[in-house]
């Protein structure tokens, strides 16, 4: 005989769980569910600011419109970054971020950080990432931008922007003095006789008022000779006397042509110089909209390859900006997703060209950019772009390059406008290149 109440105790027993089994059920999918709008968020570190003196159209426009495209790409991503940091104030506060532990997950690397960072352990290498990615192909790029996040045979950081550096040449001053506009292989020799022509007292008051160059220091000619800066304990071991001594007779010359008077900036502006060194930011900043006039509007002015030394190749400076990814990133994967996309993705480097006044990394995109532009492909077309960047020396980003750099600037013009020796200014530039090595800071 079947006992009700033990038969009603088991179905209300098997009810109940039931109802524990579908609570269960419903928690998972709950939890799932809330794990499922969890986004991941990625912290990047910029600046603005730049290293190379030309205003910025609007500095965060590019990174806003790219985020929100990765983010696109990337749903269950959130990439957040701190505005209103200075280029200035940059490496302290990195520097600060890094000490507490919670730098960003990707950031931009300043030259004079890359070093210390990659010596430290604190870029996560990018080797195994551009090698396991098929979808990333290094030849895509200017060769010198990839060379740039290099150390010591390592990859820590892939190139985003890039600026190659150059002359201009008042074609008009040149005609009006009986000089003909040199060809791209000029040499040093050339150059320093066209100064010598140009400069003069052309109303006769007793002061130079036409010059050959401005902005042509020591260290242009220390490249052109093939001159490099290595990382070491002793000044002998940084950098070749030989080929300093060259680059200070051409300074020297140079200042004895101008009667001891430093060229302003400007006066290349009013037609009254020769020659200038440039950037191509500059380059961009003052020829197109949205300057909306050409700023050196009463000459003709073109670009023109550095001069060489007997006929070798010709040498400029190489800006670069550079992003890396934090060695304690959490988001590795998703990290390097995020340079990839910066540095590779077209639209994003298309940015590049019309948010800011650098090049794209990327080849393909600089080269469509630059022949669209109907006011630049005239004067400064696909070719010229390439040979001035492989041509170009990427400046030396040891610990203590920037504060030997500026020393050595201030001893050799200091030196020179005392009019002491060639034995005496080299002898002055080691003393205090060796103080600056030694020491511990």
């Amino acid at each position: 005989m079947i006992d009700k109440s033990k038969l009603g105790e088991n179905v209300k027993k098997s009810v109940i769980a039931l109802i524990v089994i579908a609570l269960i059920i419903i928690s998972i999918f709950f939890v799932q569910g809330l794990k499922s709008d969890k986004k991941t968020v990625i912290q990047i570190g910029i600046y603005s600011g730049n290293e190379w003196g030309v205003p910025q159209i609007d500095v965060y426009r590019i990174y806003d419109e790219a985020i929100k495209l990765f983010e696109k790409a990337n749903p269950d991503v959130i990439v957040q970054y701190r505005s209103g940091t200075l280029m200035e104030d940059y490496s302290e506060w990195l520097a600060q971020k890094i000490l507490n532990g919670n730098e960003p997950d990707v950031f931009i690397v300043l030259g004079e950080d890359f070093d210390t960072l990659s010596s430290i352990g604190m870029l996560q290498p990018l080797d195994t990432y551009m090698k396991d990615d098929s979808t990333f192909h290094p030849e895509d790029f200017y060769k010198k931008g990839i060379e740039a996040g290099i150390y010591d045979g390592y990859q820590y950081a892939m190139p985003f922007q890039i600026v190659p550096t150059f002359m201009i040449v008042n074609e008009t001053l040149l005609k009006d003095n009986n000089l003909t506009v040199p060809e791209m292989d000029w040499t040093l020799e050339e150059f320093l006789r066209m100064c010598n022509e140009l400069t003069k007292d052309t109303n006769q008051d007793g002061i130079n008022d036409q010059f050959g160059v401005v902005g042509y220091g020591w260290e242009n000619t220390y490249y052109a000779a093939k001159g490099t800066f290595e990382a070491g304990d002793k000044a002998i071991e940084v950098y070749d006397e030989e080929k300093l001594r060259k680059a200070i007779e051409v300074s020297k010359e140079l200042y004895t042509q101008n009667s001891g008077q430093i060229v302003p900036p400007y006066a290349f502006d009013q037609g009254l110089v020769g020659f200038k060194t440039f950037s191509l930011a500059e380059f961009r900043a003052y020829k197109p909209y949205p300057y909306k006039v050409k700023k050196y509007s009463d000459f003709t002015w073109e670009p023109l390859s550095f001069p060489s030394v007997d006929h070798n190749t010709s040498i400029g400076k190489l800006y670069t900006v550079q992003w890396g990814m934090s060695s304690r990133s959490k988001n590795k994967d998703l990290a390097w997703e995020f340079i990839k996309f910066m540095s590779n993705d077209d639209e994003v480097q298309q940015m590049v060209w019309d948010y800011t006044y650098t090049l794209p990394t990327k080849i393909s995109v600089s080269n469509k950019a630059s022949a669209q532009d109907e006011l630049l492909s005239n004067v400064l077309d696909s070719a010229f772009l390439e040979l001035v960047i492989d041509q170009s020396v990427i400046e030396p980003t040891f610990k203590k390059y920037q504060k030997l750099i500026e020393s050595m600037d201030i001893r050799i013009k200091v030196n020179i406008m005392d009019d002491k020796s060639m034995q005496e200014i080299i002898r002055s530039v080691r003393e205090e290149a060796d103080n600056i090595l030694e020491s511990e800071n």
